[in-house]
């Protein structure tokens, strides 16, 4: 069959099942177009593999899919309600929400505290923590709640960077009732 606006370029029948890279050799060989066919037909379906590779989905932090899940679950208090209290309520419904990724709430808890100890390693940070009078690793933990993006401006810029919110960062996330990090579980 031939197309109607173009009678010299043959196309495939609408009877014939022609599917992805077959079609386009098939209108590729028949257009005419004489040269290396092969090698030209090869290089189109190598550049296409490429793009394949590039559309793939990256594979995510699963600290950080629970983070998002918290944050949508965070936003439904009213404003007056957003205390820790109930910022640890939510992680907990998030956590719940990814049993995929962490089947137990303590491992969770690990990831956070480790990703925590990335701010915990900085001096400056640090000494800022103890001029305002707040505890490092609380601050810490809410940091790394708040997203990837405002912990690296905190570690790029310093905890003056995040303002004054970071004073209501008083109290830790995770309260180690158990005594697993080897304290007592009434400190």
């Amino acid at each position: 069959m031939y197309n109607k606006n173009n009678n010299s370029r043959p196309v495939a029948s609408h009877k014939a099942k022609i599917g992805g890279s077959a079609r386009k050799e098939y209108r590729y060989r028949n257009s005419g177009f004489k040269s290396d066919g092969d090698a030209a037909f090869n290089a189109s379906k190598d550049s296409s593999a490429r793009t394949d590779n590039r559309n793939r989905s990256r594979k995510q932090n699963p600290l950080y899919v629970v983070i998002r899940r918290f944050k949508n679950v965070f936003a439904a208090y009213d404003e007056q309600q957003q205390n820790t209290q109930n910022k640890r309520h939510a992680i907990n419904i998030a956590v719940g929400m990814s049993r995929d990724y962490y089947p137990d709430r303590f491992r969770f808890w690990q990831d956070l505290r480790d990703e925590a100890n990335i701010l915990l390693d900085s001096k400056r940070f640090c000494a800022a923590c103890e001029n305002w009078g707040l505890k490092p690793q609380a601050v810490a933990e809410h940091l790394v709640v708040e997203g990837k993006a405002t912990l690296n401006s905190v570690l790029k810029n310093g905890l003056e960077s995040y303002g004054e919110k970071a004073r209501m960062f008083h109290e830790p996330l995770y309260l180690d009732t158990r005594g697993l990090y080897g304290k007592p579980a009434n400190e």
